[in-house]
Formats: structure tokens, sequence, C-alpha cells
């Protein structure tokens, strides 16, 4: 049975906007690597079920992220 990861939905901290990105196990960029698409900021948050998870900028943890992935 293959597992399927979700995308990953982010809103940024500076203008709001609200987006998904790919799991970064399938290809997409780790949450620290990913900017704003609407104002190009790297602040942002990870939102999952509607629960805001703040980002690491880069700094990782366990090798991943700062909590940017999701399913690991």
């Amino acid at each position: 049975m293959k597992l399927i990861m979700k995308n990953r939905v982010f809103e940024c901290a500076e203008c709001k906007h609200v987006w998904e990105e790919a799991p970064c196990t399938e290809g997409g960029k780790h949450g620290y690597e990913i900017a704003c698409p609407q104002c190009g900021s790297m602040k942002k948050m990870k939102l999952d079920n509607g629960v805001k998870h703040a980002c690491g900028g880069g700094q990782h943890q366990h090798g991943h992220g700062g909590g940017c992935c999701g399913g690991h």
C-alpha cells in the first residue's frame, strides 16, 4: 500500500497569503527554502488542519527544515 503525502499549506507572516507546496519527500523544496509567491517573504507559518506551526529559518532538526516539511 502506497502512502500518499498531502501538500503542505503555508501562510505568509507578512502579507497573509496562503498557498500549497508539494511535500519535500516528493521532490518539493524544504520549508526553509520556500518564499511567499506573492510578496517574496521568507517569514511563514505552516498550517496543519487549521493549526499554525512556526517554520524554521534553515535550522535543521533531525535533517529536516525546522518543522516545515511535514510527514516526517
